[in-house]
């Protein structure tokens, strides 16, 4: 969910490119079997949008069209130009992966636009709302390290004259602040999914996913990774079944999923693969050992069978819990 930061597990429903429900998925460490109304019918502003979709460059009080290939081009050489006064604003609305990748890209202080804040709600349950109405300040956080206190001062103090923004999108509304700031600048570049009060102010405005539409992960609250399991079981990546049904990622699983995935690039690699191909047929088969892995629950139970014609088929079987035992064999 987008709209606090304790980290609802929903599922999303679209058709044509459009949402048109959010669920809430099951997750006993975070939110249980709820979602609030807050985050249920959010979706909802992100309907009537002006989407960025492509880049685009300032001229005069409009904006032209650009290729990547030129647009690429022009940030790098403003950022060249400024000769390291650009500062760098993460956004915690924006993925864990969208915030490191900023701090790869470009050195300098890192600061970030005033916190969206709301009523903290508790309820018996044990259910909250967060005061914090972003999905991912912590990780941010924990990515880009402390922002400084005084991120306006530092600003004045190193004569900062660019800067390279991940936009929050249509949730924030610019202070009177950060309208000064974003005038003083030699140039501003944005990257956003819509045209918002920001990305009008900027010089450069590059496209981005809008929420839902971004693939990594979140870390909310409470310290919990939170990733887009869908697509990471769709692309290979080891996931854990959850009561439920739900599947929540292991972070170390992704990184070392990763790490594997690269090192099976390395030509080194590549080589022997090439070569243990060649060598198959020529290996006797009463020396190979062969492991493998299976598995039960309780849940392997015959959920169809036979039964006289007009009549339901009807048989005990155990009431599941969604655990698994495997072993290698």
């Amino acid at each position: 969910c987008q709209d606090c930061s304790v980290g609802c597990n929903v599922d999303v429903f679209s058709r044509k490119n459009q949402i048109f429900r959010l669920t809430a998925r099951e997750n006993q460490d975070v939110n249980g079997y709820f979602m609030c109304d807050i985050g249920r019918y959010g979706f909802h502003r992100f309907e009537e949008i002006d989407r960025v979709v492509q880049p685009m460059m300032r001229n005069g009080e409009t904006f032209e069209a650009l290729d990547w290939d030129k647009a690429i081009q022009k940030t790098a050489k403003l950022i060249e130009q400024a000769k390291g006064k650009t500062a760098r604003i993460g956004s915690p609305f924006h993925t864990n992966e969208s915030n490191f990748l900023l701090g790869q890209m470009m050195a300098g202080i890192l600061g970030s636009l005033p916190p969206i804040r709301g009523e903290e709600i508790n309820y018996p349950s044990g259910f909250r709302i967060s005061t914090d109405r972003s999905p991912n300040l912590r990780g941010m956080t924990d990515i880009c390290g402390e922002i400084p206190e005084n991120f306006l001062f530092e600003l004045n103090d190193r004569n900062i004259c660019g800067l390279y923004i991940l936009d929050d999108g249509v949730d924030r509304d610019l202070d009177d602040v950060w309208k000064d700031i974003l005038a003083r600048m030699d140039f501003v570049i944005v990257q956003s999914y819509a045209m918002t009060d920001l990305a009008k102010s900027a010089h450069i405005v590059l496209p981005g996913l809008a929420p839902f539409e971004r693939e990594g992960t979140i870390t909310n609250d409470q310290g919990r990774e939170l990733v887009d399991t869908a697509m990471l079981r769709a692309k290979g990546f080891a996931t854990e079944e959850i009561p439920g049904g739900c599947f929540c990622c292991r972070f170390n699983s992704l990184v070392d999923a990763a790490g594997k995935l690269a090192e099976q690039t390395r030509p080194d690699v590549a080589a022997c693969r090439t070569l243990l191909r060649a060598a198959q047929p020529f290996i006797a088969p009463e020396s190979l050992v062969f492991l493998d892995d299976s598995g039960v629950n309780t849940k392997m139970a015959r959920l169809y069978g036979w039964a006289p014609v007009g009549e339901r088929c009807r048989d005990r079987m155990p009431f599941g819990h969604w655990k698994t035992m495997t072993f290698i064999a």
